[in-house]
């Protein structure tokens, strides 16, 4: 595969625990950090965790 220029790729994949991500309003930092300080992760955990709180709700009341 050829990069082109100005492409920045890591050498080796992050551990899993850590996350490496672009800067955002959420998660500030470009290095490699713990997925439990990143505002990234963690906002889409807390979405993730009310779209399934949803779901189930819903299901309940359909009596699914």
């Amino acid at each position: 595969m050829t990069e082109r220029k100005g492409d920045v790729r890591p050498a080796d994949p992050p551990p899993a625990d850590l996350v490496v991500h672009k800067s955002t309003r959420e998660c500030p930092m470009i290095q490699p950090h713990p997925r439990a300080i990143c505002g990234i992760v963690q906002l889409r955990e807390a979405t993730q965790a009310r779209a399934d709180a949803e779901r189930r709700r819903a299901r309940d009341q359909s009596g699914g």
